[in-house]
């Protein structure tokens, strides 16, 4: 479900997202996932990994922490996970 959302609001195929292509086209939505993957369900690194195709958990590591990132600086980053976020109910953890 997290990943059709994001694909849809990025306009980009789950099969793109999914391959081994570095594009920011590819690149961000695919961090988006991860990001949303771990921070909002108990699917372990690896297991998120296999969703993206990618080989093991560093890559989810990488991507989530570069997302966490992000979303302090870019807005428009931080108005497209909102977006998804509404569309999935998700709820904004209260931060610590």
């Amino acid at each position: 479900m997290i990943a059709t959302v994001v694909c849809e609001q990025y306009g980009v195929r789950y099969s793109m997202v999914a391959s081994r292509k570095k594009n920011a086209e590819c690149v961000v939505p695919r961090q988006v996932i991860m990001y949303l993957c771990r921070e909002y369900t108990d699917a372990t690194l690896d297991s998120i990994a296999h969703l993206l195709g990618k080989k093991d958990h560093s890559t989810v590591m990488h991507g989530v922490d570069k997302i966490r990132q992000d979303l302090r600086t870019n807005s428009e980053l931080r108005s497209n996970v909102d977006i998804i976020m509404k569309k999935l109910n998700l709820q904004e953890k209260a931060a610590l």
